[in-house]
């Protein structure tokens, strides 16, 4: 495009536009990929921990930061500076005829300034932010043993992360229990016939081996490094 600015072309007004919007454009995204390294910082010490568990006070985290952290917060703080608050009237559902009522809107062409404005009320309102153990993202959890967000993960059904791991968990149980079951059925008849030859201490050893073989089948099966079919045939009694 520079190309054709230098060589005097009729449309250069046009291409000199173009690169004017592209600059800006690619400036604008440096600013976000560089926010975006800083804001989860941030996170990670006010809202949510590695672990992907909310964190306690986060106003009182906020603070803290804000005292002793002279880089991060304040290269993010400075932001601030490009945030305009603007008071507008408007007619909000159900108020009577002709009254009005004010809101307070913020306004900048900077995103990650408002992003940061955004931050710093949740931090306020003691807001805290947990990772979904499904997808990953980040969310506002009902309570602090909420593992899941209610986003749709499942475009075919329409399940969110939610029902997925309720349905993920349930199947799971249910495949545990079905070689759980098994495993108590045949025990159970092994140590009949222990009890059937009491003194017989060949027999009760071969028990013992049986069940020490049976029990490291069932942790296989339920990591899934064996199907329900081999587990059977292992934990056969002899």
């Amino acid at each position: 495009m520079k190309y054709y600015i230098e060589w005097e072309t009729e449309d250069r007004s046009l291409c000199e536009t173009a690169l004017l919007v592209l600059d800006y454009f690619i400036n604008f995204l440096k600013k976000i990929s560089a926010f975006q390294k800083d804001l989860r910082a941030l996170i990670g010490v006010t809202l949510c921990g590695k672990d992907g568990r909310p964190l306690s006070a986060p106003s009182a985290r906020l603070l803290k930061l804000a005292e002793n952290d002279g880089e991060l917060y304040g290269r993010c703080s400075r932001m601030l500076d490009d945030v305009h608050i603007k008071l507008q009237q408007y007619m909000p559902e159900g108020i009577k005829k002709g009254g009005v009522a004010a809101a307070t809107f913020y306004a900048s062409d900077n995103l990650p300034a408002l992003v940061f404005l955004e931050f710093q009320q949740m931090c306020a309102l003691d807001l805290r932010a947990a990772r979904c153990e499904n997808c990953g993202r980040l969310f506002l959890p009902f309570s602090s043993r909420t593992k899941y967000c209610d986003r749709v993960c499942d475009e075919d059904t329409g399940a969110s992360c939610k029902e997925v791991a309720a349905r993920e968990k349930y199947a799971a149980q249910v495949k545990a229990d079905r070689a759980r079951q098994l495993y108590q059925q045949l025990r159970n008849k092994y140590q009949m016939r222990c009890a059937r030859a009491q003194g017989n201490a060949k027999m009760r050893e071969g028990y013992n081996k049986w069940r020490d073989t049976a029990q490291k089948a069932m942790v296989k099966y339920q990591v899934g490094e064996m199907s329900f079919e081999q587990f059977a045939e292992c934990i056969q009694i002899p």
